[in-house]
């Protein structure tokens, strides 16, 4: 009984300690929608300085850069942050916008720099905090290999 009265508190914490990190660790195997980017889907990515939504420079990505964007993202790892509003992120935001042409669906995700992320409808509108430091890079190869959007 005693050795049951040591293992209990432990055992709890344990438990409390895995489902906090469990609660506040974003996989990119969660996002809604990411498994299902193919390249029967139109998908294009605009990047713009924060200052200057209009300036964007867009493109559509072709089959694949499809398969590229798909890895990068299911493979992202992020944190959930309590705050809806962010700072100290780069000055050059991406919108990725995937089209499942379902005529219904469709996946928004909005970079900050690479160092936050919001998906539209997911999340409780809160950014996710990019743990992944090859994440602008990887989209900026992505963009020089795809089609300027017309």
């Amino acid at each position: 009984m005693k050795r049951f009265k040591r293992i209990f508190p432990w055992a709890a914490v344990l438990l409390c300690a895995g489902a906090f990190f469990s609660f506040f660790h974003v996989s990119g195997r969660e996002i809604a929608g990411a498994a299902e980017i193919s390249d029967c889907c139109r998908i294009t990515i605009a990047k713009y300085p924060t200052t200057e939504w209009k300036e964007r420079e867009e493109v559509v990505l072709k089959e694949e850069q499809a398969a590229q964007l798909k890895e990068l993202i299911l493979g992202g790892s992020f944190t959930r942050e309590f705050s809806s509003v962010v700072t100290g992120f780069e000055r050059t935001a991406y919108d990725i916008q995937v089209d499942f042409q379902d005529g219904q669906r469709f996946l928004s995700i909005h970079c900050l720099g690479g160092d936050y992320i919001s998906v539209v409808d997911q999340f409780g509108g809160k950014h996710l905090k990019n743990w992944n430091k090859e994440w602008v890079a990887s989209l900026e190869q992505i963009m020089q290999e795809a089609s300027p959007a017309k």
